[in-house]
């Protein structure tokens, strides 16, 4: 069914709205089933739209209109209206809110539609089932109602089947950009849709100007847009082009949705081709998550999704083994694997381990175990040692087998070998060329301040959600670990004082330990938790402000722990507002009176990871003696873009 914001609509609205409300629930119809249907839109400095219905899929927008009675149809002076006019008229006030799109070249599909009393009762008997509900205890049954369309196409708009097939052959006909066949014009429409949608949904914040955090992180207004922002174009053509290539790589910078998109993968590989997938990733933390989401999908699919890193994903594989299952259950519980890993490191303990799974994985037929293999992080498993596992479990191995891999492959800082293309890593390793490749460049995370940070301070660019702000990003200095306990308990108690929950918050950090000590059980009066140690906690004590997904936000957190995390361990992960601490430790060295970390490059990957993990709000707290080496870098961001021809120049 489509996505219906919000449901159930209250009962104190017109009950022709509710009963459409509860028809689009029964929508079947494939493509109408992935729209946004948006109820008591409110268009600044005009009325009231009764719905506009948004697919996602190609920025379709129709504003529907709903009249309940037949007096309705006529003006102040008794004349008759035509009743298409009256959502043409919304139409037109919802028009007007993007004048620089609406030309006659827009690419937009923008169409109304209005439903309209057809002046006859319904009887008992013929009442549909999904409305008895709202008329059990009515003393009359309803008016019939028709949708007419602007082409004038009518239907029952009260038939699922019929409204659903309906919308779906109008929003085919509004689709211009459909019939572009010169490319240049077609990808200038991809572009132009993508910089309307994320002003569209921006609009349904009503403009918001992020001047209080209660409105920013209102649960309403945020489920909302993340929810719109779920799936992009560029999202879609990238399932479609995995549907039609067994193996793809998908790039993409931070932000552009790429383990959304995995998880999406996996669960129609799970369903509808009723395969067993692997869904691997390297960060421990985020393999929990996958973990915990995967057992919540229905266990008659048919399919099976088995989530882990490289070392856990053999526990679940050995599960039924006793013999491998306590092996491996000791290793890993011995061992400081994953911990290597998440900071971008392969020792020896990783070439006994893959030695030693790939040869029980042989010896006890474990072999070949998935039908479809999924990366997710790749850009930190592309590595002949963690491939060799891979072409092990995968059917017809890598070669000839099934999967996809999403990464952040275009920054070579963020790579685990940082000396090889990841092309030649999947080439040297035999795979030759057999994989299709796509590229996702649309953020569907950060805000463009947020965007703009992490380019000036972390010298890697990123790109922003098009015509999404928020509030600017906060740049804080202290001196010393009191004054630093000082400051950030000022930042928690502020951000709690105005409505924000801890579950929205996260603080990140690549020394955790320097920070977040005994010494402070709490700030702003909650308790601090390392993500990795998050108690379990009752699923229906969630509430309503849980991130759609249930997985990137860390949403089941209880409400009076306050989370922080290395940054490496929050890879893939994601918050409302983001506190990422840039301390100095005993192994960084001074330049020049300037701090940097032991490696500088090591400096660019914390700061990219860390601040791209912020959804609207950014806070960078660093410690005094970094002030100068950060002011430096964002002037020559500056100068770069300004003068972009002497960006080579030093």
């Amino acid at each position: 069914m489509p996505t219906i914001m919000p449901y159930p609509i209250s009962d104190g609205y017109p009950v022709p709205e509710r009963m459409i409300s509860e028809t689009f629930r029964w929508i079947t119809n494939s493509s109408v089933k992935e729209w946004v249907v948006l109820h008591s839109f409110e268009v600044p400095g005009s009325h009231r739209i009764g719905f506009v219905l948004h697919d996602k899929a190609s920025l379709c927008v129709i504003c529907l209109e709903v009249v309940a009675k037949s007096a309705d149809l006529v003006n102040p002076l008794g004349d008759s209206i035509v009743p298409v006019s009256i959502s043409e008229a919304a139409m037109e006030n919802l028009r007007a809110q993007f004048p620089v799109y609406f030309d006659e070249a827009s690419p937009l599909a923008l169409g109304h539609a209005v439903v309209y009393p057809s002046k006859t009762q319904y009887e008992a008997a013929e009442l549909p089932k999904h409305l008895k509900p709202i008329f059990s205890e009515a003393k009359t049954l309803p008016e019939r109602y028709t949708l007419q369309t602007e082409f004038h196409v009518h239907c029952d708009p009260l038939d699922p089947n019929e409204l659903g097939k309906t919308l779906e052959n109008y929003a085919f006909h509004l689709r211009k950009w459909d019939k572009t066949t010169d490319e240049n014009d077609w990808n200038n429409a991809q572009d132009k849709m993508n910089e309307l949608r994320d002003e569209f949904e921006a609009k349904y914040n009503l403009g918001t100007t992020f001047m209080r955090p209660t409105t920013i992180f209102s649960t309403n207004l945020d489920t909302l847009n993340r929810e719109l922002l779920r799936l992009t174009i560029e999202q879609y053509t990238s399932l479609d082009r995995t549907e039609n290539n067994p193996r793809c790589v998908i790039a993409g910078a931070a932000g552009t949705g790429k383990t959304v998109l995995a998880m999406e993968l996996a669960k129609r590989r799970a369903e509808k081709h009723e395969e067993t997938v692997a869904l691997m990733c390297s960060n421990a933390n985020l393999s929990r998550r996958f973990k915990k989401w995967a057992a919540g999908i229905s266990k008659d699919v048919g399919g099976k999704i088995v989530a882990g890193t490289p070392a856990t994903l053999l526990l679940s594989i050995f599960e039924d083994n006793d013999v491998l299952k306590n092996k491996y259950t000791e290793i890993l519980k011995d061992s400081k694997l994953e911990e290597t890993l998440r900071l971008g490191a392969i020792d020896n303990g990783w070439y006994h381990f893959i030695r030693d799974a790939v040869n029980d994985l042989r010896e006890n037929e474990f072999s070949n175990y998935f039908d479809y293999l999924i990366v997710d992080e790749a850009q930190n498993l592309l590595h002949p040692l963690f491939l060799n596992l891979m072409k092990e479990l995968l059917k017809e191995d890598l070669d000839n087998g099934c999967w996809t891999m999403f990464g952040d492959l275009k920054q070579s800082i963020v790579l685990l070998d940082r000396k090889l293309e990841w092309e030649k890593v999947l080439i040297d390793f035999g795979i030759d060329y057999k994989w299709s490749h796509d590229e996702l460049k649309t953020n569907c995370r950060n805000t463009h301040e947020i965007a703009t940070a992490v380019s000036s301070l972390s010298r890697i660019e990123s790109t922003s959600m098009s015509g999404v702000h928020g509030p600017d990003v906060q740049i804080e200095y202290f001196e010393g670990q009191e004054q630093f306990k000082y400051k950030l308990d000022g930042l928690i108690s502020t951000w709690k004082s105005e409505g924000l929950n801890s579950r929205q918050i996260i603080l990140l950090s690549s020394t955790v330990v320097t920070e977040f000590g005994t010494n402070q059980p709490n700030y702003g009066g909650w308790k601090l938790c390392n993500i990795s140690d998050i108690p379990e906690v009752d699923r229906g004590n969630i509430t309503e402000h849980s991130d759609s997904s249930g997985i990137l936000g860390y949403s089941d957190t209880p409400l009076d722990i306050l989370r922080y995390s290395d940054v490496y361990d929050f890879q893939g992960l994601e918050s409302d507002l983001v506190i990422l601490i840039i301390s100095c430790t005993d192994d960084q060295v001074s330049i020049d009176g300037t701090v940097l970390l032991e490696n500088e490059k090591h400096l660019d990957r914390v700061l990219y990871i860390g601040m791209s993990r912020a959804k609207t709000m950014l806070i960078v707290l660093a410690d005094k003696r970094y002030e100068k080496h950060l002011i430096a870098r964002e002037e020559r961001w500056k100068k770069k873009k300004t003068h972009p021809q002497n960006s080579g120049k030093t």
